[in-house]
């Protein structure tokens, strides 16, 4: 699925959520580093950012659906 994944054991994690859901026009920006719709003190804007690091990090990254 991935143009880049490698062969080997993968481990799949899914994540859901229970929010409204993101703008079609925010989509392209919620894994850059600072990135975030919170007021400022709210959030950092670091946890899309830092999950998509550690897992690049460990060199394995799959499509989700």
């Amino acid at each position: 699925m991935m143009p880049s994944s490698k062969p080997g054991f993968y481990v799949c994690v899914t994540v859901t959520d229970t929010g409204t859901g993101i703008p079609p026009e925010l989509v392209d920006h919620i894994f850059d580093p600072f990135f975030t719709t919170k007021e400022i003190g709210k959030g950092t804007g670091l946890g899309l950012a830092t999950v998509l690091g550690i897992v690049r990090g460990h060199g394995r990254l799959c499509a989700g659906k």
